[in-house]
Parts: C-alpha cells; structure tokens; sequence
C-alpha cells in the first residue's frame, strides 16, 4: 500500500486475475447452464456469462468484498440475459424502414428447439443431481 492507504494498480490487478480466475473455475459453469436455461443458445449463453467475469475483473477494486463475487456475477449474469432477451424482442429493420417478420412456421421451430435445449438442461441437471 502507498502512503495514502490505496493499493497500487499493478497490486490490484494481481489479486484481481487469482481471485476471478478462482472464481471462474468455481462458478462458470452453474452460470453458463443457468444462461443457457434462459437463453436457449449455448454460445449466447458463454458470451453473457464471459461479459460477467469481464465486468468482474474490471471492477474488482470497487467489490465490497471477495464473498460478495458470486452474487456479483450471478446478478450481471441475469442482467445480460435480460439484455439479450430484450434485443431479440425488437424485430429487426432493414434500411429501407422494413421490419423483418419470421414467419409463423419460423417462430414455431424456434420455440420447439428453445423448448427441446430447456429440457435437455433439466435432464443434464437431474443427473448432475444424483
């Protein structure tokens, strides 16, 4: 520590690669399943849960303390999820000011295959579980 009570950037930045690097390997795949759950998509599910630790990292030297991480990281898991769900839900614009309409045999695949992931998860779980 420096004079006025701070740590030095470089000590930060050391205990904050250990201690979410621990962290990572503890919790990232609780999170990325429970991403997964809510998002139906394995890779937008990594992306959110990779976003958290990110976010993590950044701010570690504002953390109120090392056992507050996990809630820290399940709370901005949730918060990309949310953020992604709500993006899916604006349909998309072409330039011309068209909106992009699925047809309705798209959106009934997309919700069987959301469906068929979510089950998928819950039976993966049930036999984590035993």
């Amino acid at each position: 520590m420096d004079h006025a009570g701070t740590r030095p950037p470089d000590t930060v930045a050391d205990g904050a690669g250990k201690h979410v690097t621990a962290l990572y390997q503890a919790h990232a795949l609780s999170l990325a399943r429970l991403a997964l759950l809510m998002l139906g998509d394995q890779a937008e599910a990594q992306d959110v849960v990779q976003d958290a630790f990110l976010g993590l990292y950044r701010r570690w030297g504002t953390l109120a303390s090392v056992e507050a991480a996990p809630g820290y990281l399940r709370a901005s898991v949730l918060n990309g999820c949310r953020t992604a769900l709500k993006r899916r839900s604006r349909p998309a614009v072409y330039p011309g000011g068209e909106e992009y309409l699925e047809s309705a045999e798209a959106l009934a695949i997309h919700t069987e295959e959301q469906r068929a992931v979510i089950a998928a998860v819950g039976r993966m779980l049930k036999k984590e579980g035993s």
